[in-house]
């Protein structure tokens, strides 16, 4: 088959991140394909390419955010990492990321469970305390990626009202009271992975982007958009049939200012065990890259299964990371999938994935963050 020319490369890499955004595989877009090896096979023939689409990109410098938001850098990617244990929810990536290797996380996403908000449902109009910006702050040298759970305001109200509940509402404007004044940039969603049925808000776009305008409206309303720098996160790299067309429930480029994406290979009997972190999420990059050309993209979640393939899995993540400079951050999830049935993950870190990471961040490219900040 005769070399196809970078634009036609990106149109075919681009029309199969879309359709793997809208819940295909590989195996389905590529005909007579029925296992992920056999689709990577086909795409290479189809592309010509020895790698399927690879190779590196020249730099790639976004314009500036208005306001203090979050900044990607010119030449660069943020490193982030979340980290998670049941009943240790206090201790926090930067603090475990400094013990294990000496080094900080420049995003930092709190404990999930920490996330969701500790207070009581207003009953009879009982008083009960809401967690403000500065309650998931972590030391002075990392950027916070707050995701504002929204489970507990659906007491009694159905998703499709939220939007209008009036303690909703006043809620979100004591939250972004907050984020002014605590007056620095962060990173923030809400309702992620809404294209999945697992979730309270999940699939119904018009509900969805009914709330989440509202949401940014208020933030507008009181200064917070200053610094809020709005993540919009689907689930994009699924094979998982239910889930929908991730563009069904875009705000609007005015709503947004990073594109999210995930990417796991796990080893509990899914297709993505074998899968390389580039294999996983290439198509959905290049979608976004079509799509929103002007928005950096931020690998929100990433990981792979605790094993001997671990470390070697990480230095290709890291290689595309670097190659595909469009993307300006990437977080590592080092926390364990406690899911219903068969598809309980670990993805921790072994302790010779930290002293990969370690050598990985040493790689300047790689930003992390101040090591030993005076906790805020």
């Amino acid at each position: 088959m005769a070399d196809l020319s970078r634009r036609e490369f990106l149109k075919k890499t681009t029309d199969a991140g879309a359709s793997a955004a809208a819940g295909l595989t590989f195996s389905q877009v590529l005909k007579g394909a029925v296992a992920v090896g056999a689709a990577v096979a086909a795409t290479r023939n189809l592309t010509g390419c020895s790698t399927f689409g690879f190779e590196p990109e020249p730099n790639i410098v976004y314009s500036p955010l208005k306001g203090q938001k979050v900044q990607q850098q010119e030449y660069g990617c943020f490193f982030g990492m979340h980290y998670d244990r049941p009943g240790d929810h206090m201790v926090w990536a930067d603090s475990i990321l400094e013990q294990q290797i000496g080094r900080t996380p420049m995003i930092v996403i709190p404990a999930y469970d920490y996330l969701k908000q500790s207070r009581t449902w207003y009953i009879r109009g009982a008083p009960s305390r809401l967690k403000t910006v500065g309650d998931f702050w972590t030391n002075e040298g990392t950027i916070p990626f707050i995701n504002k759970m929204l489970d507990y305001y659906f007491v009694g109200v159905d998703f499709k009202n939220i939007a209008d509940d009036k303690i909703f509402i006043r809620d979100m404007e004591l939250f972004a009271k907050s984020a002014v004044e605590k007056g620095r940039p962060f990173f923030f969603t809400t309702m992620h992975e809404m294209n999945l049925p697992i979730w309270i808000w999940g699939k119904n776009a018009k509900a969805f982007k009914k709330t989440w305008k509202r949401m940014h409206d208020i933030f507008d309303q009181e200064g917070a958009n200053e610094y809020a720098t709005w993540v919009f996160e689907p689930y994009v790299t699924s094979t998982w049939s239910q889930s929908d067309y991730p563009w069904r429930y875009y705000p609007g480029d005015e709503y947004v200012d990073w594109q999210g994406i995930s990417g796991y290979s796990r080893n509990n009997g899914g297709k993505s065990g074998s899968m390389s972190l580039g294999s996983i999420i290439h198509g959905s990059y290049y979608t976004y890259r079509s799509k929103t050309p002007d928005k950096p993209v931020l690998v929100a979640e990433f990981g792979k299964t605790k094993g001997h393939s671990q470390p070697r899995w990480l230095e290709g993540a890291f290689k595309y990371f670097k190659n595909h400079p469009g993307i300006k951050g990437a977080i590592y999830w080092d926390n364990i999938l406690e899911n219903a049935g068969n598809r309980r993950d670990n993805h921790t870190l072994s302790g010779k994935s930290f002293q990969t990471l370690d050598k990985l961040l040493g790689d300047p490219y790689f930003i992390c963050g101040k090591k030993g900040s005076k906790l805020n």
